[in-house]
């Protein structure tokens, strides 16, 4: 019912540890997006290291997902379905 995380060592319930690891997620994703490297820390001093590991593990599966929806988008935007002579259903990929 109550984690150890919290920094200073005070006991904290799951659920505000959730939460801080949320929060600590989007601060460090927004943070990896203007800086382009990840945020130390200090730059959420409300969470213990196991909150910090668990946020920055949780950004890198989001910014994963991010950059693979970018890439479709870049895909769809440039290709475009070929002639019938060329076969069926075959969709060209221009690069």
């Amino acid at each position: 019912m109550f984690a150890e995380s919290a920094p200073g060592g005070e006991r904290r319930s799951n659920r505000v540890c959730s939460a801080a690891e949320q929060t600590a997620e989007a601060r460090l994703l927004l943070g990896f997006f203007d800086t382009g490297s990840l945020l130390p820390p200090s730059a959420v001093p409300y969470c213990g290291d196991e909150e910090y590991l668990s946020a920055c593990l949780s950004m890198a599966q989001d910014l994963g997902r991010y950059c693979v929806s970018r890439a479709c988008e870049v895909v769809i935007r440039h290709s475009y379905v070929a002639p019938k002579e060329w076969g069926t259903n075959l969709t060209v990929i221009a690069g």
